[in-house]
């Protein structure tokens, strides 16, 4: 017999604050590029709504493609609110926006669009970072030798498809 854990945090939120991504993954599951623009307004009314004490994950789209003084009346909002942040990145957010990483519990870093063997991950051990890559069945064939590249760096794998048509 299999058995199954399921591991969930009580008042755990995922916030979509931006649709706008610098990336065009084609295994998107926010399908970022056909949504309208978030206003900022929506996006503090939402944030507004989450009970205080929450888990909350700050998502997109692309974080770190939002103005700073957004990111900070976010975070701050929720602090205020005693939450505990996490936020899921693709690097850019990471890039522009590094000093504000320490309000974060738990980052989670798409480390590359595509696997390919030129992109260069950012590496920051103080950080708590979760390097996470999307295989599929289009970039499989080059994991093996991305991997080798940063053999001190634990990668979390995600299987995703795209179904032809999709």
């Amino acid at each position: 017999m299999i058995r199954l854990t399921i591991l969930a945090i009580p008042n755990e939120y995922e916030v979509i604050i931006t649709y706008k991504c610098n990336w065009k993954c084609n295994y998107c599951s926010v399908d970022t590029h056909s949504h309208l623009k978030l206003s900022f307004d929506d996006v503090m009314h939402k944030i507004q709504t989450i009970p205080q004490g929450s888990y909350v994950t700050l998502s997109g789209g692309e974080v770190g493609s939002m103005k700073r003084s957004h990111i900070e009346q976010i975070i701050h909002t929720l602090q205020d609110k005693q939450c505990v942040l996490g936020i899921n990145t693709n690097g850019l957010f990471l890039q522009r926006y590094v000093d504000l990483a320490h309000n974060f519990r738990d980052i989670t870093y798409h480390c590359t669009e595509n696997i390919d063997i030129s992109d260069e991950v950012y590496v920051n051990y103080s950080l708590p970072i979760d390097y996470m890559i999307v295989v599929n069945d289009d970039n499989f064939f080059k994991l093996k030798q991305f991997l080798d590249k940063y053999p001190d760096i634990r990668f979390s794998l995600v299987a995703a498809s795209n179904p032809e048509g999709m």
